[in-house]
C-alpha cells in the first residue's frame, strides 16, 4: 500500500533525520533569540530518546500493498513502468507509533534502537505489523512481528512465505564498507563531509523556517517550554533540495518541486525549554497530496525528544539469523507451498481423468552426435547410444 510507504518515510524523515535537522539546521539566522540558543545547545546534544505518534488520513489509491515493488524486489516480475495510478480511491487511515533512542559515539558512528507499530484501514481492508530495529557499530538487527497484512491472491503466497520465515526472529545485517579501497574510502568520506558543509553553508545564508509567533508556555515531561509556530521557508528549501542538485532529470525536478510545495503547506510547531533552550517537541500537521502517488490526505505528527545527552543502552540480541538464511527459508516456504498446491490438485477426485489426459508425444529423441532413440523400447536400445567413448 502506497500510503504505508509514505507514512514510514515521513516517520523516518522526521524522527531519524529530524534529529539532525534540529541539531544542525535551525540556524543562527533566526530572529528569535530562544531559537538561536536552542541551535547552540542542540548542536552539542550527542544522544537522546524520542516518542512519536503519526496519523495519515484521507483518500488513497486502491492498491493496499506495494505488491509490484515487493514482487520485483523478490525477483517475481518487474514494476509497471506505465506510471499509472489506480483510479479508484478509498478512504483510509494509517497510524504509526514509534519510540527509541540514538547516540553518536565517534567518527560519525552511531548506535540506537527503534520500535515501530503500524496499523492501517482502507475500506474494508485492515492490517498491522510491528518492526524492531537495533543499530550497533558493526551490525544492524531487525525483527518483524504481529504481521497481519491483507494482500491480493497473486502475491499472498509470497507474503505468507516472508511472514513465516522472517516473523518473530532477529535478522542480522552486517554493516559493510562500500568503498573498494582505503583511497576510495577517503574520497567517499571527504565527499560526504563536503556535501554536509555545503548544506550548512546554504542554511547559514537563508533561514529554513519562517517563524510566525510564540503562542504559549507548556510543560512537557516536567520541563517548562515555549511553543513557537513556524512554516518552512520555500526559498531555503528550493536552494537546499533543488538548486544544489546539478544533474536532475525533468521528472525529478517536478517531483522535487511538488515535495517543496507540500512542505511549505505544513504547520510546524517547536517546543523549546525555557531554561536549557533544548528542543522537547516537534509537531507537523497539514495536507499531503500527490496525484502521482494517488494520495489526498492530511498528516498529524507529534514527536517528543527527551533524555538529552543521557546514555542510550542498546544490546545485541542473544541469537539471530543472517539475511541469507532467512531468504533461503523464504524460497523454501514458497517451494513447499507450490508443491503442496500441486499435491492438492493431484489428490482431487478427478485425478484419474487428469492422469489420462497427461499424454506426452516426444517423437524421436536425437543425440548430439546423430544417434536416434526411438520412443518405444528405449531400455533395449541404450547400447546404441554413443557417449563419445
Amino acid at each position: 500500500m502506497r500510503k504505508l510507504i509514505v507514512s514510514i518515510v515521513i516517520v523516518v524523515a522526521v524522527v531519524a533525520g529530524g534529529w539532525y535537522f534540529f541539531t544542525n539546521v535551525v540556524n543562527s539566522a533566526s530572529p528569535e533569540k530562544l531559537l538561536q540558543k536552542m541551535q547552540e545547545n542542540m548542536a552539542e546534544v550527542k544522544s537522546g530518546k524520542f516518542n512519536a505518534h503519526l496519523v495519515l488520513e484521507g483518500s488513497f489509491a486502491s492498491d493496499l500493498l506495494p505488491t509490484k515493488e515487493l514482487t520485483s524486489m523478490m525477483g517475481g516480475g518487474g514494476l509497471d513502468e506505465s506510471g499509472d495510478t489506480a483510479k479508484e480511491m478509498k478512504q483510509g487511515k494509517t497510524i504509526i507509533d514509534a519510540e527509541g533512542g540514538f547516540e553518536k559515539i565517534e567518527n560519525d558512528v552511531s548506535k540506537g534502537s527503534v520500535e515501530i507499530a503500524l496499523s492501517y484501514e482502507s475500506g474494508e481492508d485492515t492490517g498491522s505489523l510491528s518492526l524492531s530495529t537495533r543499530m550497533l557499530e558493526d551490525m544492524t538487527y531487525i525483527k518483524l512481528s504481529n504481521v497481519n497484512l491483507q494482500a491480493p491472491e497473486d502475491v499472498k503466497p509470497l507474503l505468507d512465505s516472508i511472514s513465516s520465515a522472517a516473523s518473530n526472529k532477529w535478522i542480522g545485517l552486517e554493516k559493510k564498507d562500500d568503498a573498494v579501497s582505503p583511497e576510495g574510502q577517503t574520497i567517499a568520506v571527504q565527499g560526504e563531509k563536503k556535501d554536509v558543509q555545503e548544506f550548512e553553508d546554504l542554511l547559514e545564508e537563508e533561514s529554513l523556517f519562517i517563524l510566525e509567533q510564540k503562542t504559549s508556555k507548556e510543560t512537557i515531561r516536567g520541563v517548562n517550554t515555549v511553543h513557537v509556530r513556524a512554516k518552512f521557508n520555500k526559498d531555503a528549501l528550493t536552494r537546499v533540495l533543488l538548486n544544489k542538485e546539478k544533474k536532475l532529470r525533468d521528472d525529478e525536478i517536478v517531483k522535487k518541486q511538488e515535495m517543496i510545495e507540500q512542505l511549505t503547506r505544513l504547520d510546524i510547531g517547536l517546543w523549546v525549554g525555557e531554561k536549557d533552550a533544548l528542543l522537547y517537541k516537534i509537531s507537523i500537521a497539514g495536507p499531503v497530496k500527490s496525484e502521482a502517488e494517488g494520495i489526498d490526505a492530511t498528516v498529524d505528527a507529534n514527536i517528543e525528544l527527551y533524555d538529552h545527552n543521557k546514555p542510550v543502552n542498546v544490546m545485541a540480541p542473544d541469537s539471530f539469523s543472517s539475511f541469507e538464511e532467512v531468504m533461503q527459508q523464504v524460497v523454501g516456504a514458497m517451494l513447499f507451498g507450490a508443491f503442496g498446491s500441486l499435491n492438492t490438485m493431484m489428490d482431487t477426485s478427478d485425478n484419474a481423468a487428469l492422469g489420462d489426459s497427461m499424454t506426452f508425444d516426444f517423437g524421436s529423441l536425437e543425440d548430439l552426435d546423430g544417434t536416434v532413440l526411438p520412443q518405444d523400447g528405449m531400455e533395449e536400445n541404450l547400447d546404441a547410444i554413443n557417449f563419445g567413448n
